[in-house]
């Protein structure tokens, strides 16, 4: 009877471990969720200033460089405005050489992630040679 009664405390006991260390888990993977969410929160803020700086600098060499880095990070719509602003910065040649097959080839991946802008864009200039170009250069539209 003895044994019984210490297997089942034995057991008993195995199963409240089990619970406290779920429960100990469970508050440990919540807070580093929090820490997670905050982190993508200031990840996400930080690269949209680091995209509106770079869209607005008259360095356009150095804005270049910068939007090219960060054309695939963020979410699709961070993506989508990036590629987008590359393409007008190819188009024209500011800060690059110009480079049309490249425009069309990243307005192309804007329109695909969404951004309404790049798919008007590449509707109303896709049967047009300079692919738009000679838009962005005479309205000054980068």
């Amino acid at each position: 009877m003895k044994s019984y009664k210490n297997n089942k405390i034995a057991k008993d006991n195995k199963i409240a471990n089990a619970q406290n260390n779920f429960n100990i888990s469970k508050s440990q993977y919540l807070i580093a969720m929090n820490n997670f969410n905050k982190a993508k929160i200031q990840y996400f803020a930080e690269l949209d200033y680091l995209f509106n700086i770079a869209s607005t600098s008259e360095d356009y060499s150095k804005a270049f460089e910068v939007l090219q880095r960060i054309q695939n990070k963020g979410d699709d719509w961070t993506k989508g405005q990036t590629k987008n602003k590359l393409k007008k910065r190819l188009l024209c040649g500011f800060g690059c050489q110009q480079n049309i097959n490249e425009a069309r080839k990243l307005i192309e991946e804007a329109a695909k992630l969404g951004h309404s802008h790049a798919r008007i864009w590449s509707n109303q200039y896709h049967l047009i040679d300079d692919f738009g170009a000679s838009e962005v250069i005479k309205n000054k539209m980068v």
